[in-house]
């Protein structure tokens, strides 16, 4: 089974720390890897001299950590043979070529700017190695990730706070890898995963029933039946967690640094747990917008138990940024929960407005349904309407459907046609052909462009009500 998050649209802000690294991964990709090929080309060259001098004088002593650069199986430990058996002039020739041969490995640029445990703990692979990837694959598959998960943490961190962040996430992640392979591995380590890991972590604390990710469940990939399903972020982040942890225990996906994804994940979900129980530190608060900084006081005063400070706060950041998403959502929450419906009315389908504007439907649907109460369908018009409803569920969302449906269709055009001809399915699924009929023949009427959608519906209820309710035996 194939189980993938799919992208959730919702920018406030253009994420520009986000964009940064994106570009600077596919610049150190385009220098590491793709301007690869005579490096390599010169290596292949040299371990193929190395392999061919090792044939040609089997009683030569190699090393065990120069192994690697040809093949290991031809050195069985208890057949290698020892330096004194060796010839000392063939013997000084092939150190001379394994340390060619080690050179020119060394000269391949995405190995040049990898983390390597054998170079010792101080080496610029601790971050450099970031930025680079083994192949479109690795690349594609990591700025994916960073694009589902990296934006919404800058937003909450702040581009200031994400910087240092992302760096430390992979620095942390490098550790738990460095760790697990030894000092005197020469394997080299390699990619963003870590740090987009740690975004991931950050991402499931901060936004852990907030946000819901969308996830295409494919069985049987890459045929049988598909599915999307809408989980709160944390079970998201616990799946990746456990299926990291599973490879690594078992030994699946060999060349995949598992263990550095868990340690960039449990990174990023305790800075952000840390990081949500404080106030912004002095050294990053300065550099952070004043509305950020508003916010967060705000919630550290709702932490404390007094709503009224909560909602200065909150006024203070409008104040310092109109329009602030968190801010207007903050105030919302007071207003409904002191019962103001007509600021709390307001305020709600303003957010819904933003969010429909982004065609961010989901979190608009998840927002209306948790202050159902307070949703004035006529504050958004029936064209927003009408879009809101395209998030709604046929059954739980029962009641918000038929009000967002019955504002789109006072509308004119093809807003209204389109709600009537929704209108009349629902009423067919509800068990009310005949309603459903009328409404049908209604659009089929006034709408000729929805006219062929209209008496598909028609013939679909005519069969429906010629259906038998039972047959007799």
């Amino acid at each position: 089974m194939l189980i993938l998050p799919l992208p959730t649209e919702d920018r406030v802000r253009l994420p520009l720390a986000s964009i940064f690294f994106a570009l600077l991964i596919l610049v150190g990709f385009y220098v590491t890897w793709l301007r690869a090929g005579p490096a390599e080309h010169a290596f292949a060259a040299k371990r193929s001299e190395l392999a061919t001098f090792l044939w040609t004088h089997p009683d030569l002593h190699l090393d065990a950590a120069d192994r690697d650069l040809v093949a290991q199986s031809r050195f069985p430990d208890e057949q290698a043979p020892s330096a004194e058996d060796a010839d000392a002039d063939a013997q000084t020739e092939l150190a001379a070529l394994v340390s060619e041969t080690r050179a020119a490995r060394e000269a391949i640029p995405y190995r040049r700017d990898a983390l390597v445990p054998a170079r010792g703990l101080f080496q610029r692979g601790w971050v450099t190695n970031i930025f680079v990837h083994h192949g479109w694959l690795h690349l594609l598959g990591n700025l994916f990730f960073m694009y589902l998960t990296a934006p919404f943490v800058e937003e909450a961190l702040g581009s200031s706070l994400f910087l240092p962040f992302f760096l430390l996430g992979g620095i942390a992640a490098n550790a738990v890898e460095l760790f697990s392979l030894g000092q005197g591995s020469s394997v080299a380590v390699m990619g963003a995963s870590g740090a987009i890991a740690a975004c991931l972590g950050a991402f499931g604390v901060r936004f852990a029933t907030e946000r819901r990710v969308k996830v295409l469940m494919w069985v049987f990939f890459p045929i049988g039946p598909r599915e999307v399903r809408e989980v709160p972020a944390w079970i998201w982040v616990v799946y990746f967690g456990a299926y990291e942890a599973y490879s690594a225990l078992v030994g699946a996906s060999t060349g995949v640094a598992h263990l550095a994804h868990l340690g960039g994940l449990a990174f990023g979900a305790g800075f952000a747990y840390l990081w949500g129980k404080r106030e912004p530190l002095e050294m990053f608060a300065a550099a952070e917008p004043a509305a950020r900084t508003h916010v967060a006081k705000a919630l550290a005063s709702l932490r404390g138990g007094d709503p009224a400070q909560a909602r200065a706060h909150y006024q203070n950041a409008l104040r310092a940024e109109a329009g602030h998403p968190d801010a207007l959502l903050g105030l919302l929450r007071l207003d409904a929960a002191e019962g103001n419906t007509a600021q709390a009315s307001q305020i709600l389908a303003g957010l819904l407005r933003k969010h429909l504007a982004m065609r961010d439907t989901g979190n608009a649907v998840l927002l209306s349904r948790e202050l159902a109460p307070f949703l004035d369908f006529a504050r958004l018009g029936p064209q927003l309407a009408y879009a809101l409803s395209l998030g709604f569920d046929d059954v739980h969302d029962a009641a918000l459907l038929d009000a967002a449906l019955t504002t789109a269709s006072t509308g004119g055009g093809l807003i209204r046609g389109k709600a009537l001809l929704r209108t009349a399915r629902l009423r067919h699924l509800r068990g009310d052909p005949p309603a459903a009929l009328e409404l049908a023949d209604e659009v089929a009427a006034q709408f000729p462009e929805l006219d062929r959608e209209a008496r598909a519906l028609r013939a679909e209820l005519e069969a429906a009500m010629r259906r038998p309710e039972a047959l007799e035996i």
